[in-house]
Parts: structure tokens; sequence; C-alpha cells
């Protein structure tokens, strides 16, 4: 049994021959009288395990422990894997595999075996580098991890887990040419026209709309210095290059979600700006663009027009009002259109349709995963995508227009944007590592909680000295969803609370006792659950539906944001369901621990300014009254880190993260709260501005943002940091 490395490391330099089939584990392919054959590498891993293993039963626990060791997996990843080897391989009579009931699975096609020939391989593959990636990536990146990854440069490893089966003309490896150095990190790249200047945006993360305080950058290929280009600290996102090349148009986030597009020369100058309530800008030709464009509230699709706004057509929107289409991008010819869209804030698979709109389309990229960025190849016949397939952000094509989706690249550092040379050869993408963990203040000082590479959503226990918080894996489909864990703050000992159920939103009981959480891809369905933190008695779905967030509210009910954008209450045991209010909310952020307010995004300004606007919601027949102010960022994807607003458990603190006022300042106060109160007694100077709530009785300031209650003497911080840079890579042929 192998339970180290994958089949493809022990069994490396070797071909197996089945039928018409050559399973090659020194170059990572599978292939079909010469052809590859497409498998993902998980599902390369369990064919090779059962290869290797052939006209013996393989139980199914010996072969997920021999895949993916010391991970939790559910039996759908397995399922999928199967699934996609039986369809490669024309197996529809479960012939070749051969699944036996309650006990596992058999290879029955009689196997040979070569060691180091290459008869059956093209000559092109002849050469191989000493050192690359054909060897299949996920036990490369295990075997690089466990031996100390962090002792090696950034550069390094992504020269030797970045792309597989990267060959020039020649036939030899040609590793990733690294184009930016900077200390956090580079995203979004956009090449001009003629493929010499590369812009891109600066202090990004991977899996967001656009970066706060982000800067455009200007590099010219290959070895020109980076150049600055704007200096304000506004959010900015999907810069591209006019058809002249002289300007760089890209995408700022203004007060109340308002997506606006602005320009700069490409030479320097004084933005200005381009055109409102319009992201992700390009040019269809030299008179048309074709943008995202708000139709009300948050719901964004995609219109085209001139630059003055006449000829104006809608495309396409999501048929729901939490839908957002966020960017696009048009093949060659001008005939089909790559949609990037998200739900409720979380990411979508890409979409494929007709740029006239005729028709809505279907989803390509990996299904059941996040496409952030998408692509075209310069003659039309591949789309690429950024996916987090798996877990993690790396690169995918798919052959237009119904090929099967491919990865590219791999290891343990993700990739993140889809910039094409106009020879069609290479790609330009952001790579590097995302890391995040949890620190307690407290009267000793402050110390770190967590150890696992990306972490969020923390919370305190009611009941004792316990933290909460998710924990990303490799069955992860959002940026911060995971599997809930939790650790004693005093010992530090780590339990794993729901293994391998991946939560996107989830909320404490006032005992402590049970929690309430949203699914996200599970196999046993999406909906709102509840569940036993001590794990006594299984989970129970209480509610089925996707995009939606729950929390406990007054004892032994539950609040939730139905799928028709309005909030609801029901008990504990899913009964008594009722409406709370006939208004519309875009988005449920935080409930108060008495079940008093509802911290919420409406879908538009009652002012007229914006497209949204934060506000507490009374739950018991109160006055409803708006938070923050006209220059808020506020939508669906604005508080995945941290809520803008949090009550402790003891319902005796109100803790405001300033972050999200409009000027980003990286500080919280944290008022007195109290639920007999009113609202206008405990902050006589309102909660809108910053200085308003800095100025009410009892405030305390701390100087850290993206805090959570933590005690009345004590919070949390979550802490984050994204190190990337740009990179050129081979596409392989």
């Amino acid at each position: 049994m192998i339970t180290q490395e994958s089949s493809a490391d022990a069994h490396r330099r070797r071909q197996y021959r089945f039928g018409e089939f050559v399973l090659d584990l020194d170059t990572g392919f599978l292939r079909r009288n010469g052809q590859d054959v497409p498998l993902r590498p998980k599902s390369f891993e369990v064919l090779t395990y059962l290869v290797v293993h052939q006209g013996r039963l393989v139980a199914k626990n010996e072969l997920v422990e021999a895949v993916w060791p010391d991970t939790a997996v559910t039996d759908n990843s397995l399922s999928q894997c199967l699934f996609e080897i039986r369809r490669a391989l024309e197996d529809d009579a479960q012939s070749a595999i051969r699944t036996v009931a309650r006990r596992g699975y058999v290879f029955d096609m009689p196997v040979s075996m070569v060691f180091g020939g290459r008869s059956t391989i093209d000559d092109a593959d002849r050469g191989q580098a000493t050192v690359t990636t054909s060897e299949r990536p996920a036990a490369r990146s295990r075997r690089w991890i466990v031996g100390g990854i962090a002792v090696l440069s950034l550069a390094g490893v992504i020269a030797v887990l970045a792309v597989r089966g990267a060959r020039s003309t020649t036939g030899s490896f040609e590793p990733p040419v690294q184009l930016t150095d900077f200390n956090d990190s580079a995203v979004e790249p956009a090449l001009s026209h003629d493929g010499r200047v590369l812009a891109f945006i600066r202090n990004g993360n991977f899996g967001t709309i656009a970066a706060p305080r982000g800067q455009v950058y200007v590099k010219v290929l290959p070895n020109g210095a980076p150049v600055q280009l704007t200096h304000d600290s506004g959010t900015k996102g999907y810069p591209i290059f006019s058809p002249d090349d002289s300007r760089i148009v890209y995408t700022t986030l203004a007060a109340g979600l308002s997506w606006e597009s602005a320009q700069i020369p490409v030479l320097g100058g004084t933005p200005q700006r381009f055109l409102p309530n319009a992201s992700g800008v390009f040019w269809l030709d030299d008179r048309r663009l074709m943008y995202s464009t708000i139709m009300s509230g948050i719901h964004m699709g995609i219109a085209s027009s001139t630059e003055s706004r006449s000829d104006y057509r809608e495309i396409y929107f999501p048929d729901r009002e939490n839908g957002m289409a966020h960017r696009s991008a048009a093949s060659p010819d001008g005939k089909s259109l790559l949609v990037v869209e998200m739900k409720a804030g979380t990411w979508l698979p890409c979409r494929l349709m007709p740029v006239d709109g005729s028709s809505v389309g279907r989803p390509v990229s990996p299904a059941d995963a996040q496409c952030t960025t998408a692509g075209w190849s310069p003659d039309g016949r591949w789309m690429y995508f950024s996916s987090n397939a798996g877990g993690a952000f790396h690169i995918w094509r798919q052959r237009y227009p119904d090929g099967m989706p491919e990865q590219i690249t791999f290891g343990p550092t993700e990739q993140e944007g889809t910039a094409i040379t106009a020879d069609g050869k290479y790609l330009i993408t952001s790579m590097g590592l995302q890391q995040s963990s949890v620190w307690l203040t407290d009267a000793a000082g402050e110390r770190k909680l967590t150890d696992e590479g990306y972490v969020a959503r923390p919370a305190m226990s009611p009941a004792d000295n316990r933290m909460f918080y998710l924990v990303r894996t490799k069955l992860s489909r959002g940026q911060t969803s995971g599997e809930l864990w939790s650790v004693d703050v005093n010992s530090g000992n780590r339990e794993r609370v729901l293994p391998g159920v991946m939560i996107a939103n989830y909320s404490l009981s006032g005992d402590g006792r049970s929690v309430v959480f949203t699914s996200s891809g599970n196999e046993t369905g999406d909906g709102i659950w509840i569940a036993d933190v001590a794990r006594r008695t299984p989970p129970r779905r209480l509610f089925r539906g996707s995009e939606l967030r729950a929390f406990f509210g007054a004892p032994g009910e539950i609040i939730y944001a139905g799928e028709d954008s309005h909030l609801y209450r029901m008990k504990e045991d899913g009964s008594g369901i009722e409406m709370i209010s006939p208004d519309p909310v875009a988005d449920l952020s935080m409930v108060s621990p008495d079940g008093r307010w509802a911290v919420v995004i409406r879908p538009q300004n009652p002012n007229g300014v914006g497209t949204t606007s934060l506000a507490f919601m009374s739950l018991h027949g109160e006055k409803s009254f708006d938070v923050c102010n006209d220059d808020c960022s506020v939508g669906p994807r604005s508080f995945l880190i941290a809520p803008p607003f949090a009550w402790n458990t003891e319902g005796t603190q109100l803790f405001v993260n300033l972050a999200y006022f409009g000027q980003g300042t990286p500080r919280t106060v944290v008022l007195p709260y109290k639920s007999d109160a009113a609202p206008a007694l405990l902050w006589p100077k309102g909660l809108r501005f910053e200085k308003e709530v800095m100025a009410n009785p009892g405030a305390k300031v701390i100087n850290a943002q993206n805090t959570f209650p933590a005690s009345d003497a004590a919070y949390l911080a979550w802490r984050g940091s994204t190190q990337s840079n740009l990179y050129r890579l081979r596409i392989p042929e």
C-alpha cells in the first residue's frame, strides 16, 4: 500500500500500457494512440494507483488515503475522479474499472509495464530536463512542502512547480520568467496591443473584486522598471489599454458601492473620469465598448455602447437581483463572450455566451469552482481561466467551444490572471502565496492562535476558552469558506469540529453548544444546517437552498436571509418560518446576540447616492436606521474578512471596524451596548461618520483593523498577506 508518496512518485520513469492507452508516469500524461487524454491531477493519481495494483481489489479507504493523505475529503471527490477516468477510457460499461459493491474497485484490463522506454512518445517529448514539473504536481508539491519549502525562494518554487509540459519548439524545458519583484503583490496583468507594455495593479489579493488602496503600474517589457501611474488611496482593478495603447482605463469603487471607470495616459498624468456606472471596460472595436453596469441595487450585468453611452444595449444580466457579472472578455472574432460573475458575493464558474446576447449561454471552466478571470488565445481556439478548483487558484484552459477543462499550472503557489501574448505562446499571470492568521490581544499582550495556511471568520465561544474559525481546504469554494476548527486559547489544543463539511458562514449559539451554518458545495447539499459542536448528534438541515446566510438571534430563534432577498426567522428545529420585513436586503452581515438588530445591506440608498446603504434593521418592530455613510464601501463581498459591526457574546460591547467608513482607517472603535437602551441614548453622536463614532460616550479606540470581539478586555484580529509577482509562462503545446 502506498501511504506517503503518490503512485506517480513511487513508480516514475515507467509506462503502463493497457489497450490503446499508455499511462506515462515520467511525463505525467495519459495517451491514447499517441494523443494526450486530459485528466485532472487527482484523477491521474487515482488511475495510477488502480493501474499499479491491477487485478487487486483496492478498498475505497485505501485509495483515498493514497491520493489524499492526511486530508479529509468527501466521497464525492473520489466519485468525480472515477467518473472522469471512465469517461476518458470510454468505460461506460465499467468493465475497465469494476466497482465491487461496498468494498472497492478493481482495474480489470490487462496491463504491461515498460521501464524507461519512450517508444510511444512523440520525439518532441524527448530531452526532458532533469528537474521539471512533469511529475504529477500534487504529489510533487507534498514532497517539497514536507521537505521545507519555506527555506526556498518563491521564484525557485515557482520555476520547479508552476507549469506542466511547458516546452519550447526545441523540446527543452522553458522555465517561467519573473517580470516584477515586489515584496507585497502584483496582480491583474494586462498587455498592450503591441505587446510591449504591461499594466497591472499593485497591492491586491487573489479571488477579490478589486484592490483597496491598489495602484496602477506600467512596465515596458521585458526589462523596464515598473512605473507607478496612480497615487490615490481608492480601490482599483481591471486595467485595460485603449485601442491605440495611449491610455489605460481601470475600474474604481466609489461611494456606496458605485462602480466607475477612470483613465490615465500610459506616459503618466492626472487620472480622469472615463465612464460612470461602468466596470471591467474593454473595446469591442475602435468605436464600441463592453462593460459591466449596475441595473439597480447590486444587480450587475454586461452592456455595450460607445464612449458617449450612445447605442446602449444590454447583453446579459444574471437572473437574480443579487447576481453580479463583474467582467467579460470577447473572443478574437467578436462573436463569443466569456463572463466572470458571482451570486450573493460568491464567484461562480465562468460563462460562455454569444456577444449579441441572443442566449445566456452555458457555464465553462471547472465546474463547482470559482472562476475569477478569463481570456482567449489569439486564434480563438482556447479559453483560459483562473479557477480555484481543488481549493487554490491555478490556470486552466478549455478548447473552444466544448472541450474539457484542463489544468496547466500547479504547485504550492497560486496563480491568477490570464494575459495571453499576441503569438499565443505565453501567459502572464500573478503567482504567489496567500496566508492568514488570527491573533489574540489581552492584558498579557498579543499572541498568535492559528498556524494553518489560510483561516477566516474567528469567533469566541460563549461557554469556554475556545476560539472557532474556518480553515481553507482543497474543497473550499470561496475565499473564506472552509472546515470549522477550534483552538483552546490557553492550551493551544486544536480540534476539527465538523470534519469534511465545507462551511460558508456560521454562528454559535448563546450557550456555545450548537452552531448554525450555511454549507458550501457539500455532497449532502447546500442550505442552512444546525449541528452539535461536540458531534453527539448528526447535523440537521433546516432549510434547503444556496446563497444563504444565517445567525442565531434571540434564544430559540435563527435569523436568515432567504433566496428572495428578505429576512426571515425560524425556530431552531426549522419550524415557524416567518418573514420579518417586506423590505428587501442585499446581504445579511450580522445579528445582535439579543436578536434585536440585524446589520444588513439595503439594495438602494434612500438618499439616492450610490447603489447600496448599510443599516441596522429592527427584528422586533423598532425603527430601523442607516449606519456608516454614503462613502461606505458596502457589497456582498465587502465584509468577507471582518464585519463592519459585531457584538461580543455577552451583548455588552459593539465593535465598529472603521476600515469600511470610506477612508480605510485601520482602527476599531468599541462602544457600550445594552439590550434595553434606545440607540439614541447609547450612541447620541450617531454611527454615520468616523468622528461621530469615536465621539460617543464610552468609546474606546483599538489601533487595529479586521477585529472581532473576544471578551470585555480582549479582542481577536485577523491578519492576512499576499506575496505575489508577475511571471511569463510558456503555454503547453
